[in-house]
């Protein structure tokens, strides 16, 4: 079992309120030490496991651990890959924000800086919230948390993490950005140091979004008036300019770490970044064109025809099934495959469309023949054949005959044959798994 999840349990801090109150009263001496041991046992926690094709690193937007800083847009990007890994991946590979942060220092610390510890005091409850829902998937040895993150100087930078000898040169990709995007203040006080910003066209790495950030005080302290003014579409001053830069390494540094972690672990990185996949095709020296083009004809990593389920029953429900569940995954990549033979982007609700509806519609006709075909008797009886075989308690096929016995039904020998060999033929369809997982009550 994980170290980092036993340790959880044994402080109770599956209960987030419990991390309020430590992070409420803790001094900075207690929380720098606490960050210590975690970054500890989280190094220990992690090894390497052999390769296999459902091994996955999803950038940090979509983990829930980078991105939008707000506690419950994490949480709820945190639900969605936690629910996808459940019922689709074997590996799934976590970098934290804060906790493994190669930028943590406990020497940056004063003890009258109360302000910047309860910034940190933040990113901490966000990195322990979000790991609170990969939890169950940590347990089941599928979730793993990447290890602290090393410290290089920029000419150690690129050979360290890639073994490229040759500094890869990303000002093409910096000038791009610069020409493209607009910053605008949204919020100033003066008092104190407080800068907001909207940037503006950078659908290459947040799609569809603008980005909001707070400058650091200390940065804001020392800004130009002419920078500062409310909105004012900033462009080509030195300052803004440079924060774009600024903000562009940190995006390929980013990439870099990527590249390394699934190099390391075998796995393959999932995004919903087009930059990623830019800065990848630059690192490997592949087409930038030709990789944007296969980034933007895949579908989405979610699964939306599979909503509202629980990630305790997808795993009981997997180790039941285990057989149906790696099925059904190689049937779905086949599907994908095949739809992106036709050069346009495909749509998970054009797979559900033409492969899953009817599959569930046949398996709906097989259940309801069954049951029509095993019972002449009580409507009871039948209430309770339907729950066994769409598996409302989780319970396999292979119990269900000896469920029936003991319940005293009573159906006799050759009905109960039957009914096992209907119930085999349904567990022989591709989709099988996902079939029982929509209709776990």
């Amino acid at each position: 079992m994980s170290k980092l999840s036993e340790w959880i349990k044994s402080v109770s801090w599956d209960d987030p309120n419990q991390v309020d109150d430590y992070l409420s009263s803790c001094s900075i001496e207690e929380f720098l030490n606490l960050i210590e041991y975690l970054r500890n046992i989280i190094d220990e926690d992690y090894h390497h496991y052999e390769y296999n094709p459902y091994t996955f690193l999803p950038n940090n937007e979509l983990s829930g651990f980078g991105g939008c800083s707000e506690i419950s847009c994490k949480l709820r990007r945190a639900r969605q890959f936690a629910t996808f890994s459940a019922i689709y991946a074997d590996d799934v590979f976590l970098q934290l924000n804060y906790i493994t942060s190669e930028h943590f220092s406990p020497d940056s610390f004063s003890d009258d800086d109360t302000s910047y510890f309860e910034g940190l005091k933040y990113l901490f409850y966000c990195d322990i919230s979000v790991i609170l829902e990969y939890l169950p998937l940590i347990e089941a040895d599928i979730a793993h948390i990447e290890p602290v993150r090393k410290t290089y100087c920029p000419d150690c930078f690129q050979r360290a993490l890639l073994n490229q000898n040759k500094s890869i040169d990303i000002s093409s990709v910096k000038k791009l950005v610069e020409d493209k995007v607009i910053i605008e203040v949204i919020h100033l006080d003066e008092s104190s140091n407080t800068v907001v910003v909207e940037i503006k066209n950078i659908d290459d790495f947040f799609q569809g979004e603008n980005l909001i950030i707070e400058l650091n005080p200390m940065i804001a302290k020392h800004m130009a008036k002419e920078d500062k003014k409310l909105g004012v579409k900033n462009k080509k001053r030195p300052f803004w300019i440079g924060l774009i830069n600024d903000f562009v390494d940190d995006e390929f540094a980013s990439s870099c770490y990527y590249a390394s972690y699934c190099r390391n672990d075998n796995a393959k990185l999932i995004t919903s970044k087009p930059s990623d996949c830019m800065f990848s095709s630059i690192i490997q020296g592949e087409d930038v064109n030709t990789v944007l083009a296969t980034f933007n004809n895949l579908p989405q990593y979610d699964m939306p025809f599979i909503t509202n389920i629980s990630i305790l029953d997808a795993l009981r429900l997997r180790n039941i099934e285990h057989e149906s569940f790696n099925r059904y995954r190689s049937a779905l990549d086949k599907a994908v495959k095949e739809q992106c033979k036709t050069n346009s982007k495909v749509e998970w609700k054009d797979i559900y469309n033409d492969i899953l509806y009817p599959e569930y519609n046949k398996l709906d006709l097989q259940l309801k023949n069954i049951k029509s075909g095993a019972y002449s008797k009580t409507f009871g009886d039948i209430l309770l054949l339907s729950g066994a075989i769409t598996g409302g308690k989780l319970v396999g096929f292979q119990t269900f005959a000896p469920l029936l016995v003991t319940a005293g039904i009573g159906l006799g020998a050759n009905l109960i044959k039957n009914v096992a060999e209907n119930t085999a033929k349904m567990k022989e369809n591709d989709y099988y798994y996902l079939w029982r997982l929509k209709n776990v009550k």
